[in-house]
């Protein structure tokens, strides 16, 4: 049993378990920072109940001592608070270091009552009270330790020391074995210089022990007296030790069995479990040591009685047997209990590794663990130790006063509960099987009943003791301390009403088919009597007043299992699951039987699960005791008694009558076969059809039963649900014992029948239609698996399972067609463009040009997951190493839907290809407010390719038209996608051009499409020309024209030489003067006219 937070624990016997009372505890708060509680016993003065606490930092009231610590006995009343000066009705100091308490009022002298030299500070710090411990019987005995005592003078040995008291309390006797002759101090405490004697301690009426766990440079020790008290007249003390015998044959330290800083003697107890040589007088002592090959161990040493004095050593086993820890610093042996948790005359024994450290297969973690070891049960020969204990379970007295007489025990993890402390109860159980490792009752002590005085508590649990009836109610009761709030609980046990639950039928199996008088409705109905009595060895006792009904009875249908539903109903029950009654009355002198009658509805389909029927008693109007206040009478526990909390409780199984022969055991037989109806098989036996849009799918199963009834019998069929519709039966072939159960993703559930009889064959036909679903997975494979199975046993489930694939041929024809906005345009000249580093609006760049893009799905099959890639002119690459846009792209490619929805492909590296220069654009002018419907950004980019035009280079730069995991689909010509690429010229230099985009359509093969490829592809041209002619800049050369004008000059006057030799300028012309008059005055009229 994995416990959280165990870092000390203490474990003791004959404890109660569910029946610990928590709402008035009793409290004992001691001086602060004392430590009061860090150990506790419940103890016995004569026949008072006493609590012994020990507060080993308290000031022990000594003159000259510093925190030499100190007993408190308290007796049990509701007085908590500490106060400087002693208050008897709180507690009271005990001094048991003197005989006579008078030295208690002077200083420490240097000899002791012994005469043994005492260091003169040899008190101060000395943990007086951290072991105590009681015998916790009536006129029984106790015994203190103060570990860290230190004797002698000028040199100061821890060796410690314990002292044996009375049952008043008084000295009888003084511990201290680490002064004797032949323990040498001489190499300190490489030897016998700090014992340490009372690290821990036990005591009963026979035994005393004492660990020296500093013995030997920490090796540690064991130190062990019996009273044989065998002589009617006198008894007599046998002391055994490890001390002065470790290296001897069979010592603890010879052959290294332990060595340095192994602290043997960290726990001790004593008990009698099973090895050889024990009997009446003689029986094992079991030591911790915790640092034993670093993981910790317990070692046992056999106590013989023989009065010889070559038996005063005590030696371990003669094979060293030993229980070694699992885990590295585990602590394994900090602390051990022995109990009989079977009373089966052996004890048992109970080991704690309060640091053992676990991770459960669900990643949580556990620190702390208890180890039960149940002993064999019988004696075994000398040479087989290790069979006395089985098994250990990984996790004292008898708690709950049960009739078998079993001890149970309790754990403390003083750290848990984020530090208030948490107190875990087990049971005893006939053996190690039944041991239930869930803990019986668990206490936290946050939740207790705090005074309002006290601060809350800590550390709870860190000391334990139990198995002492301290408010003599029968009843054993508990002791915790929590030492960091220098607080005790007692936590007192409530008496507890010993009743039986119990049930009789007529038949021990219901018929499926029967039952006398049932209601309507039902299928079936039974009698069911319960039956509650009281235990006979408890019958006498008058907790409750049975002359009348004191208890609440309930009976309740429950689910057998989780997921199976309750289906029996009660015959007057108001929600049909659950019926009260008052019972209890004359229950002491007479069992108390009621008949109730139980049906079950025509709808029950589940004849294989058993029923459940709990039947209950609670008390009726059970109240809680109070917390009293200071001073006030504790509340007297046997007006607040409870019920047994296992037997008042009753829960049985009932079985059907299911007709499966003499075991009652059905086998089924089950056998799966199907096929696909009007679709063939190809020569490799694949089956392959051609499909269309309103296509469908058939299949015909059959079922058979070769075996007897088969009960809730399904067929579960698993298929492509994002390639084919919800599947139907075919209402012409359908069978009323075959339904649609339910659906959910891949798997479609069919019910079959139940049951189905032995040799039934059930025959039914299933429809499935190609569904067209946006944006789901398509694939040319449609799987489907199918198998058959019931409630039933299942013979053979080899034949249960059908699976198949089927090859779908999906036929369509995209097309991909495209068309330039405008055909021809017309950009302005280089004169007319600005500098790069002027350009700021979208008006400073050329003209706008749109290249608009549809698919088109002729059909006859729909296609999804379709993507267009597109690549346009992007960079001119210069030789000199300039480049120039191309086409500037000012916003990123738009998909218009058939629905006018808009959404965008995803430029990658938009910074660098959209927009770049941040140009401000007209809002206008964009492809979402021209549709007036806002799209979704998507996906994604990819690099295109480098191509020549004449004289120039350009870069291109592709994307893709799709939206990646939402494609487009293409459907019909209606419902065809419009991609839209919208650029600008930026580059005018030059005389024509003619721009191109390019796109092409891609399907992914896997799909099984069946497409003509041949119009998948598109590009779309623009012309552009400059809109005037480039005005010519170069210089005209001069002498050229200079030699022109005198060449000319001399043929003109050779021409004028000739001509006027020849006499042409002597002739004259009629009408000279008046012809020039005309002609000067016809061309002012014409001015004069254009004037007006």
């Amino acid at each position: 049993m994995r416990l959280i937070f165990i870092l000390f624990y203490y474990l003791f016997n004959k404890i109660f378990s569910f029946n610990i009372d928590i709402s008035s505890p009793t409290y004992k708060v001691g001086p602060l920072n004392s430590h009061f509680g860090f150990s506790v016993a419940e103890h016995f003065n004569g026949k008072n109940p006493i609590l012994l606490i020990g507060a080993p930092k308290a000031n022990s009231s000594q003159p000259g001592t510093i925190s030499a610590g100190a007993i408190y006995s308290c007796p049990l009343n509701s007085y908590f608070r500490y106060k400087s000066t002693i208050n008897d009705k709180w507690c009271s100091q005990t001094y048991v270091e003197y005989q006579n308490k008078e030295r208690y009022k002077l200083p420490p002298r240097t000899k002791d009552d012994r005469s043994i030299t005492i260091d003169s500070k040899g008190n101060d710090y000395q943990l007086l009270g951290a072991s105590v411990s009681s015998s916790g019987k009536i006129n029984g005995r106790a015994i203190v330790c103060a570990p860290l005592k230190r004797y002698h003078e000028g040199v100061s040995y821890t060796d410690g020391s314990c002292y044996v008291l009375g049952t008043d309390l008084t000295l009888t006797s003084i511990v201290h074995n680490c002064n004797g002759g032949r323990l040498s101090k001489q190499e300190r405490h490489n030897s016998y210089g700090a014992c340490m004697q009372g690290f821990s301690s036990s005591i009963d009426e026979e035994v005393i022990l004492t660990g020296t766990i500093g013995a030997k440079a920490w090796t540690g020790g064991v130190h062990a007296t019996f009273v044989d008290k065998s002589d009617d007249v006198f008894s007599i003390n046998i002391d055994r030790t490890t001390l002065g015998f470790e290296e001897r044959e069979g010592g603890i330290r010879e052959n290294k069995l332990f060595e340095k800083g192994d602290y043997v003697g960290y726990s001790v107890k004593h008990g009698r479990f099973g090895f050889w040589y024990e009997d009446k007088k003689n029986f094992t002592i079991v030591s911790g040591s915790t640092r034993h090959n670093q993981s910790g161990s317990v070692v046992f040493f056999p106590f013989m009685s023989i009065q010889d004095q070559s038996y005063e050593e005590m030696l371990p086993t003669n094979d060293g047997f030993m229980l070694k820890g699992k885990q590295i610093g585990s602590g394994f042996g900090y602390s051990i209990e022995i109990v009989d948790l079977n009373n089966d005359g052996f004890d048992d024994l109970i080991v704690g590794a309060p640091y053992e450290f676990y991770i459960d297969e669900k990643g949580s973690e556990f620190h702390g663990a208890v180890y039960v070891y149940f002993s064999s049960g019988k004696f075994q020969s000398r040479d087989q130790n290790e069979l006395v204990f089985k098994k250990p379970i990984i996790l004292r007295g008898n708690l709950n006063r049960d009739e078998y007489g079993y001890d149970d025990f309790a754990v403390g993890a003083p750290f848990d509960d984020n530090g208030a402390g948490v107190i875990y109860i087990y049971f005893g159980s006939k053996d190690e099987k039944s041991f239930n490792i869930k803990a019986a009752q668990i206490i936290s002590a946050s939740k207790l009943g705090i005074s309002p005085r006290q601060n809350p508590l800590k550390s709870c649990g860190f000391s334990l003791s139990g198995g002492s009836d301290i408010d003599n109610n029968g009843y054993p009761d508990l002791l915790v301390g929590c030492v960091l709030s220098d607080t005790v609980v007692a936590l007192r046990s409530k008496p507890i009403i010993n009743i039986i639950t119990d049930h009789s039928m007529i038949n021990t199996s219901l018929n499926i088919d029967g039952g006398i008088n049932c209601p309507k409705g039902s299928k079936t109905c039974f009698e069911f009597t319960t039956i509650l009595s009281m235990n006979p060895s408890y019958s006498k006792e008058k907790l409750v007043d049975y002359t009348k009904d004191v208890f609440i009875c309930q009976l309740e249908t429950l689910p057998s299992q989780l997921g199976v539903d309750r289906r029996a109903k009660i015959y007057g029950s108001k929600d049909g699951y659950t019926l009260n009654w008052e019972c209890g009355k004359n229950l002491n002198k007479q069992s108390q039987r009621k008949s109730h009658k139980l049906f079950i509805s025509k709808d029950n389909t589940d004849w294989l699960n058993p029923l459940k029927l709990k039947f209950s008693v609670s008390i009726k109007d059970q109240s809680k005791p109070t917390l009293p206040n200071e001073g006030e009478p504790l509340i007297n526990l046997n007006n607040y008694p409870i019920l047994n909390k296992y037997n008042s409780t009753h829960e049985v199984l009932i079985s059907f009558n299911k007709r499966c022969g003499d075991d009652d055991k059905c086998e089924s037989d089950l056998e799966l076969g199907a096929t696909f109806l009007d679709i063939s098989q190809d020569k490799k036996g694949k089956f392959v059809t051609r499909v269309g849009e309103k296509d469908s799918i058939n299949i015909k199963f059959i079922v058979k039963n070769k075996g007897e009834r088969a009960y809730e019998s399904r067929m579960y069929l698993q298929y492509n649900h994002d390639e084919l519709d919800v599947p139907q039966l075919d209402g012409t072939k359908k069978l009323s014992s075959v339904n649609i159960e339910s659906y959910e993703n891949n798997i479609i559930i069919f019910s079959l029948g139940n049951p189905i009889e032995p040799g039934k064959i059930i025959t039914f036909h299933v429809t499935f239609k190609l569904v067209k679903s946006e944006g789901q997975r398509t694939s040319n494979i449609l799987f489907f698996k199918a198998n058959v199975n019931s409630t039933s046993i299942e013979k053979n489930d080899k034949d249960n399972i059908w699976e198949e694939e089927l090859e779908i041929i999906k036929e369509a024809e995209l097309e991909l067609s495209g068309v330039s906005s405008p055909q021809m345009n017309y950009f302005g000249t280089t004169i007319d463009s600005l500098p790069e580093s002027e350009l700021k609006y979208e008006e400073d760049i050329g003209p706008m040009v749109k290249h608009q893009y549809t698919v088109t799905n002729k059909g006859p099959f729909y296609v999804r997951d379709v993507s267009v890639e597109f690549d346009w002119p992007f960079r001119i690459d210069h030789e000199d190493g300039e480049n120039n846009y191309a086409l500037y792209l000012l916003e990123t490619p738009t998909i218009i839907e058939a629905d006018k929805s808009i959404r965008h492909c995803l430029v990658e590296d938009a910074y660098d290809y959209i927009n770049p220069q941040k140009l401000i654009i007209d809002p206008s002018l964009k492809v979402e407010n021209i549709i007036k419907q806002k799209g979704r950004n998507k996906r994604e980019v990819e690099e295109g390719k480098i191509f020549n035009i004449p004289e120039i280079k350009i870069s291109t730069k592709g994307f893709l038209g799709s939206k990646g995991l939402e494609p487009i689909e293409a459907t019909d010509s209606n419902g065809s996608p419009i991609m839209i690429v919208d650029v600008h010229y930026y580059y005018t230099n030059i005389e024509y051009v003619q721009i191109s985009s390019s796109g092409r359509i891609i399907v992914k093969p896997e799909q099984g499409v069946v497409d003509d490829q041949s119009n998948n592809f598109f590009t779309i041209s623009t012309h552009a020309y400059p809109d005037r002619p480039k005005l010519q800049t170069q210089e005209v050369p001069i002498l050229p024209i200079i030699l022109a004008i005198i060449v000319g000059l001399l043929i003109l006057g050779v021409i004028i030489l000739i001509c006027w030799k020849c006499g042409f300028f002597k002739r004259k012309r009629a009408g000279d003067g008046p012809l020039l008059h005309k002609a000067e005055l016809q061309y002012e009229r014409e001015m004069w006219h254009e004037m007006r």
